[in-house]
């Protein structure tokens, strides 16, 4: 008979103990500085984790004693957490209040830029339990937690998430949204922990870019096109012309050099700087080619490749803004 609880506890210990519930929710003060090529965003926010501790009756309670999820942000730069307060909500409900303001990091895919958008997140793991001890909530609202999935963010009404005073002139948040994933650390035997993840989706506002830069430099590649009007012999005029041309283009890109991000790949802005470059510089082969036409006697054939180029260069330029379109909106 005395072997019955020994077999009880063997038992219990052979069993996996069920994860604990922590139920989060947040409001985002401000978001500031998203810097692109630091791949960085400032963001201040209110944190709350609530969970269930039937050992808690009071509010008379030493906090420093009771279970404690103890929720860090992985992707924080630097330590931002300002304040942490534990309150009571109703017997066996304990929620820790905390404020934090830091810098985080945010991978981000420029290849679309100025018309990309970028999801900025906020990951929030326990620096104690992993999967198999803590997994995490969000709760909708008061007492309404919902568990969720990494592949099905959910979203979160603005008003619930976001200050009414948060201005960015150049992004738009398009929504929030949290999900839950699975991270795993190598360095830790391929353990497991559950993350909590809040992500601004965002778009860059790129009206300042389609006024500044892009149409500016449109405006050079057209009058780049006026050199077919020129007389086919007037060979000085015309290498002047074009040449002046490309120089402007030239000097305009060092002007808005400090718009572009540095960095090692291409962006849809430098395509459409090097595209056009390229046309303008087409001009000059084109010019080349006028001329020894009309210095062999043949004006007729070197008019008639003015003639052809007036009309393909345009529509070849057009077709090549039509991909960059397809290529931003897809």
């Amino acid at each position: 008979m005395k072997t019955a609880p020994i077999a009880l506890l063997l038992l219990s210990l052979a069993l996996p103990v069920a994860a604990r519930e922590a139920s989060l929710s947040f409001f985002i003060n401000s978001v500031r500085n998203v810097d692109s090529v630091a791949e960085t965003f400032d963001v201040d926010y209110y944190l709350l984790v609530g969970w269930d501790e039937p050992s808690v009756v009071t509010p008379e309670t030493d906090w420093s004693t009771i279970w404690n999820p103890k929720v860090d942000s992985v992707n924080a730069i630097n330590p931002g957490k300002q304040w942490e307060q534990f309150r009571l909500v109703r017997p066996g409900r304990v929620i820790v209040e905390g404020r934090y303001a830091s810098t985080y990091n945010a991978p981000m895919d420029l290849r679309k830029f100025p018309f990309d958008r970028q999801v900025l997140p906020i990951a929030i793991e326990s620096s104690t339990y992993r999967l198999r001890e803590l997994t995490f909530l969000y709760e909708v609202r008061a007492g309404q937690p919902i568990r969720l999935a990494a592949d099905q963010p959910f979203t979160v009404a603005r008003k619930v998430a976001l200050s009414e005073d948060i201005r960015l002139p150049e992004w738009t948040i398009e929504k929030v949204q949290v999900r839950e994933r699975i991270n795993r650390y190598i360095f830790d035997n391929n353990s497991e922990w559950s993350q909590f993840r809040i992500e601004l989706v965002m778009s860059r506002n790129y009206g300042f870019y389609v006024w500044r830069v892009f149409s500016i430099q449109i405006l050079i590649v057209m009058l780049s096109f006026l050199v077919f009007l020129h007389a086919a012999d007037h060979f000085g005029e015309r290498m002047s012309f074009s040449l002046t041309l490309f120089l402007a283009g030239v000097a305009f890109s060092f002007v808005t050099a400090g718009l572009i991000p540095r960095i090692s790949y291409l962006t849809l802005l430098d395509v459409f700087m090097l595209g056009s470059y390229a046309v303008i510089f087409l001009t000059v082969v084109e010019n080349a080619a006028v001329y020894v036409l009309a210095h062999r006697g043949r004006m007729a054939v070197a008019d008639r490749l003015d003639r052809v180029s007036l009309f393909v260069f345009p529509l070849a330029f057009l077709s090549f803004l039509g991909a960059l379109a397809l290529f931003a909106r897809g």
